[in-house]
């Protein structure tokens, strides 16, 4: 798979499929947050004073984002490019360690909301996820 580039697009299928299902239920974005934040000190201290009602309006953007630019949305892509910005160091300095525990995070969360969460289903995630995140630790440094 390229690193920034599309994915075939069953798979981004199969992952919209399982985020409805996600988006629909009562306590995704709560359980995702609380799953997250509790993986490690350095997470928790980046969401001190957080609005959380509004941290989840924009993870659930943020994700939709993630699948489109996986897909091959160039528009999505400037969102993505902008999240990375938004991230980067001399913003909010999310390492790029930390991403690999926000998609741990949103598979276990996932894997609680989707009732058909399989291994293949696991993989399409991980699948749909790497392009933006790799796009986003790409632009840590950036001033």
């Amino acid at each position: 798979m390229p690193k920034f580039g599309a994915i075939d697009a069953k798979t981004v299928e199969v992952v919209k499929i399982s985020y409805g299902k996600c988006c629909i239920a009562n306590g995704f974005f709560d359980d995702f947050y609380q799953e997250f934040v509790s993986a490690s000190p350095r997470i928790r201290d980046k969401f001190v004073n957080t609005d959380f009602a509004k941290q989840k309006q924009l993870l659930r953007q943020g994700i939709n984002f993630m699948v489109m630019f996986a897909g091959g949305s160039s528009m999505a892509k400037g969102t993505v490019q902008d999240l990375g910005k938004s991230h980067s160091k001399p913003n909010l300095d999310i390492a790029p360690d930390l991403y690999a525990m926000w998609v741990q995070a949103l598979l276990k969360t996932v894997k609680k909301y989707d009732q058909d969460f399989t291994p293949e289903i696991e993989k399409a995630w991980i699948t749909a996820m790497t392009p933006g995140i790799e796009l986003m630790k790409s632009l840590h440094a950036a001033a």
